[in-house]
């Protein structure tokens, strides 16, 4: 290839500081390591980013995260260097230390890092994929539960409602026990009547059942204020000395 000194420099770096096994406190695999900053390589900001432009279109290296695409750290701690993978040894070889390492020739640029966050998706959904077609093909995958379409509709030509069961009012009998159902569900129908611009629902249960929690729920509230407020009077009668109830406190002096 065409000289070109900064970017032979750049390369002799990343070659110099790849890891040459997998297993390192800092997670890096094999090929992998930490550009510094331009200044470090002596170079100009322009030129450090030509040297590493050059690496790329040639498929020396590829860029695995920078300071920009990089998570924040949990910890606080937080670098500003960029994570590159060596992908070719026409030039330089590291002598890698890992037999299956994926940095064999200039082909593997094309594959993902195998620590690639879009790579470990891909194989789990994957994966999943192959169980669910296994388990159809054995037919131990577990059918999904039928849901019966409910009865309860109502009928806008007789304006009133149909499909209740007799298991429906017993329910609703125990859940509101201050109101009665039938009196309610014929309050409901008039509302829709009087209502007809209101009156394009489509789950009528749901509107039942909130019509009558509406309706127990008021005279449930208007009875705990009448017991309420009778055990609350007081008895203003005039009392003689034992508390018994007199007409006047003139008749205990005399």
């Amino acid at each position: 290839m065409q000289y070109k000194p900064n970017a032979f420099r750049l390369l002799s770096h990343i070659a110099n500081t790849a890891r040459r096994y997998n297993g390192h406190p800092d997670g890096l695999i094999v090929g992998q390591c930490h550009l510094q900053s331009w200044n470090f390589y002596g170079l100009s900001e322009q030129e450090y980013r030509t040297a590493k432009s050059i690496l790329l279109k040639r498929k020396h290296i590829i860029i695995i995260e920078t300071n920009r695409t990089r998570k924040k750290s949990t910890t606080g701690a937080t670098t500003n260097s960029t994570l590159v993978q060596l992908c070719s040894l026409t030039i330089w070889d590291i002598n890698s230390e890992e037999p299956n390492d994926r940095i064999n020739d200039r082909a593997t640029t094309e594959q993902r890092p195998s620590n690639d966050k879009q790579e470990r998706i891909r194989k789990d959904i994957s994966n999943d994929i192959s169980n669910e077609e296994e388990a159809l093909r054995a037919g131990t995958h577990p059918a999904s539960p039928i849901r019966a379409k409910d009865l309860l509709t109502f009928n806008f030509e007789k304006w009133e409602f149909e499909g209740i069961s007799e298991k429906d009012i017993a329910d609703w009998k125990l859940m509101y026990p201050h109101i009665d159902i039938q009196v309610e569900t014929l309050k409901a129908s008039q509302w829709l009547k009087n209502n007809p611009s209101k009156s394009n629902k489509k789950q009528w249960r749901k509107y039942l059942t909130g019509w009558y929690g509406r309706s127990n729920d008021s005279i449930e509230n208007k009875k705990a204020y009448r017991s309420a407020s009778t055990s609350g009077q007081q008895d203003r009668r005039t009392k003689n000395k034992d508390g018994t109830p007199i007409q006047s406190r003139a008749e205990d002096l005399f």
